[in-house]
Parts: C-alpha cells; sequence; structure tokens
C-alpha cells in the first residue's frame, strides 16, 4: 500500500556567486554569494510503498513541457539509499529550467521532501537529510552549486560558506518584495559554465570582487547594484541582456539571473513587467519568505 506525501520548494535567484567545488567531499562544494527565493517554484507529489526491488521514478512537467527528472531521480537515490521502495515522484514546475530561476534544484529538493512526508518516518529520515541528498545531487550533476541552501532557508539571503548543512552557512533577511523576472533567450545549461576554464576564472574573480563590494548589511538596492557589477565584469551578461536593463533602470533595479538568459527586476512592478514584455516571457511573483516545506 502507497503512502504519499507532498511538498513544495520555491525558486531560487541567484544575483553574483564564487565557485566554491575543490574539496572532495560534495557536502563541502558550493557557492558563497547571495539571492533570494521566489513565491513561484516546484510542487512535488510522491507516492511510496516497500518492495522487493528499488525502483524510482520521476515525472517532471514544466511550462516548455515534459522536462527530465535525472537530478531529482540521484537526489532521491541519495536519500533512500539501499531500501527496497518503490516510488513515484510527480514534479510540476512553475518557472522554466536552465534560465536562473532554480527550477532543477527546486525539482530535486520538493521530490527528496515529498518522500520524508511520505516514508520518512519509517526510514527515520529528517528535512535535514532531504537538503543535504537535493544538495549532492545539484553539485554532482553540475547543475548548480548554492540554490539548494538558499532554498532551504527562504528570503532574501547570503551564502557566507559553500555547502550543505552542517557546512554550508546562511545569513537571510525575511523580506517578501514583488518581482519581475523576464527570460530573454534560450536555455543556458550551467554545466556548460561551471566546467569551462576560461569562464570559470572570470566568475571566480568577478565574485570575490563582488562578495567584498557586498560587505554588510545586506540590502536589496545594493545586492542588485553589486550584481549586475558582477553581471558585465564576469562577461556572462549579454548584448540582449545589457539592452532590457537600460529599460529596468527607469523603472528600478535588477540584474541577471545565475545563470540563464534572464533578468530579475524589483521596482514599480506593473511598469516593468510592461517595459520587460517587448523583450522576453515574464513572470511577476514575491521574495518567498519561506523556505522548502512538506504540505
Amino acid at each position: 500500500m502507497f503512502n504519499y506525501g507532498k511538498a513544495f520548494c520555491p525558486g531560487h535567484v541567484t544575483g553574483f556567486f564564487e565557485i566554491c567545488d575543490s574539496d572532495p567531499d560534495p557536502l563541502k562544494r558550493g557557492s558563497r554569494g547571495a539571492g533570494f527565493s521566489t513565491t513561484l517554484g516546484a510542487m512535488s507529489d510522491a507516492a511510496v510503498e516497500p518492495r522487493d526491488r528499488q525502483k524510482i521514478t520521476v515525472v517532471v512537467h514544466g511550462l516548455d513541457g515534459y522536462a527530465g527528472g535525472e537530478v531529482s531521480i540521484l537526489a532521491v537515490k541519495r536519500l533512500i539509499r539501499d531500501a527496497r521502495l518503490k516510488v513515484e515522484v510527480e514534479t510540476d514546475l512553475q518557472l522554466p529550467l536552465s534560465q536562473g530561476f532554480g527550477m532543477s534544484a527546486a525539482g530535486a529538493l520538493s521530490a527528496t521532501l515529498s518522500v520524508v512526508a511520505a516514508f520518512g518516518t519509517e526510514l527515520g529520515l529528517t528535512r535535514d537529510d532531504a537538503i543535504r541528498a537535493a544538495h549532492v545531487a545539484e553539485v554532482e550533476s553540475k547543475t548548480g552549486l548554492g540554490d539548494v541552501m538558499g532554498q532551504a532557508v527562504g528570503g532574501f539571503e547570503r551564502r557566507l560558506e559553500p555547502g550543505a548543512l552542517p557546512y554550508g552557512k546562511v545569513e537571510r533577511a525575511p523580506l517578501d518584495d514583488e518581482v519581475v523576472l523576464c527570460v530573454l533567450g534560450g536555455a543556458l545549461e550551467t554545466k556548460k559554465v561551471l566546467t569551462d576554464p576560461a569562464e570559470r576564472i572570470k566568475i571566480i574573480d568577478a565574485g570575490r570582487k563582488a562578495i567584498k563590494e557586498y560587505g554588510s548589511p545586506q540590502s536589496l538596492s545594493k545586492f542588485c547594484d553589486v550584481s549586475w557589477n558582477f553581471a558585465r565584469s564576469s562577461g556572462l551578461a549579454t548584448k540582449e541582456i545589457e539592452a532590457a536593463m537600460v529599460s529596468v533602470q527607469a523603472h528600478g533595479r535588477g540584474s541577471m539571473s545565475m545563470l540563464g538568459n534572464s533578468i530579475f527586476a524589483f521596482g514599480d512592478a506593473e511598469k516593468l513587467e510592461n517595459e520587460l514584455k517587448r523583450f522576453g516571457r515574464t513572470f511577476r511573483c514575491r521574495i518567498s519568505p519561506e523556505g522548502a516545506k512538506i504540505l
């Protein structure tokens, strides 16, 4: 007989970051930087029952049609290890994949949390176990570095130390400002950027400078300004993104979503959305004051 569980994970946008992935322990790999969670994210439903053999399936429905759930499968596998279970997870994504909105991480974390909700008591699993499993799956798949930790705490956050619990250190502010997201072009594969030696050098250098420039305390306006400096100095900002940012600056502040052909903007949401519709598909949501949760 199946046990059922449901969980939600917010999306996540990083404004600037430093790659920190040299440690052999994937729990210690990740990034330093800053970002925020979004009220649009991923919803997962899990059905779990004991079987003679382990079988894990994940079906992901996204805005652009079907999207593969490979990272979520790895995360669930790490979570349940050798437990002989049949696990079926169905995930709905509310934002596009590979556009800097943390959707692969949101899918993985909502999946592991839904499994904990369904069968965690029987296996002695906790929310922290779900977070660690999703983080490692993301890092080892090279689909992200810091999204999971940001999504775990929610709000507007600064990642002070890389990695998952107990190594990662995150400082958060429970803001809930409205934000406009705009997708300007095709998907940008995070793995290609994170494995390109020349790109890595530029990002690490720009990230360290951004972290020093950002300093403390946290400020949303300063976050946008430092993020935009990072986007340009790292060489990640395209001509299309720079053109869209000219329109943003007339009604607020924003920057490029890392890593995607997309931008985020805070300010007069109505005017920002009207302006940005000329450049691509837009989404309006808020900073999520809560992190990923079992429903």
